[in-house]
């Protein structure tokens, strides 16, 4: 799972601070300190949503003022900061600071060290900020009670009191309806990507056929479901013909996409929420993952 996770897991943690009253809705935690956090234990860009929570559990976040999301993917020492931040690093130290931005020892360092004019005195700031929301946020119970919710019941149970799950799921181009999938071969819905809607790899499907050639993962923020609701769809297969489908029960998801790409009409109970998305029961319960993060 790419790092895109980690943005359903700050969103997540966000949303349910906002719920339980511990913290006001302009809340805005830092994505790039989970990625940071995430790069202690990889050298590539992976994660998952138990991961990122364990990382939430055991070092708190700060805001994201504290520590800014870079945006940008360092693959060598001509990338970004990366001398000026790496620069001194060989091997698996290097590696790790080039995907989390910053050099991994610094979780471990003194805060003497950190404030010294060789130190990262914004680091510093960053780790004070999450040691206090750490005690601030969590209970010494969340860790154990997160992790995997098993069976579309308790999932639909949580989402009827209100408590948001991330969805951790196999990636398919086409029901995505997604720019590349043109490039694939693989039909693209431009309509049904304005609304947010994201079908099914439907079986004799060239989605299905060839995104697996170019696998990757995604991380959504899933906040409801409608079982009655269907969605339309046209798949091209692999004969190369077009074949029309419906399915029905969705799913109501946040996406980490911005408002003004994907979903920037999709409706919800006759609401347009810009950034929201609506995904086939089928295809989320069959290809994904739910979790639940507990506080």
């Amino acid at each position: 799972m790419l790092f895109r996770s980690i943005f359903s897991a700050i969103a997540l943690l966000e949303s349910s601070l906002i719920l339980e009253g511990k913290a006001a809705r302009e809340i805005d935690l830092s994505e790039e300190w989970l990625q940071y956090l995430i790069a202690q234990g990889t050298t590539d860009e992976g994660s998952s949503s138990p991961a990122n929570f364990d990382a939430l559990h055991e070092y708190g976040a700060p805001s994201e003022n504290k520590m800014p999301y870079i945006g940008a993917s360092w693959k060598n020492l001509s990338d970004g900061e990366a001398q000026t931040r790496c620069g001194a690093l060989e091997g698996v130290l290097l590696k790790k600071c080039l995907v989390g931005h910053r050099d991994p020892r610094l979780l471990s360092m003194s805060e003497a060290e950190l404030s010294s004019s060789s130190g990262d005195a914004g680091f510093l700031e960053a780790r004070r900020e999450a040691s206090q929301n750490k005690k601030r946020f969590f209970s010494p119970k969340g860790s154990e009670e997160s992790g995997i919710v098993f069976g579309t019941r308790e999932v639909k149970e949580l989402l009827q009191r209100g408590i948001p799950l991330a969805l951790d799921i196999d990636f398919y181009y086409g029901a995505w309806n997604h720019r590349l999938a043109t490039d694939m071969g693989i039909n693209r819905d431009t309509n049904n990507w304005a609304k947010g809607v994201v079908s099914y790899p439907e079986k004799g499907s060239m989605d299905l056929a060839h995104s697996n050639e170019h696998s990757a993962g995604h991380s959504v923020v899933v906040v409801g479901y409608d079982d009655e609701r269907e969605i339309e769809y046209q798949v091209k297969m692999k004969n190369g013909r077009t074949k029309k489908f419906k399915r029905k029960g969705v799913y109501y998801f946040k996406n980490s996409w911005g408002t003004t790409n994907f979903g920037t009409t999709t409706e919800i109970e006759g609401k347009v929420f810009p950034g929201y998305g609506i995904i086939s029961q089928d295809y989320a319960e069959e290809y994904g993952q739910f979790f639940k993060l507990v506080l």
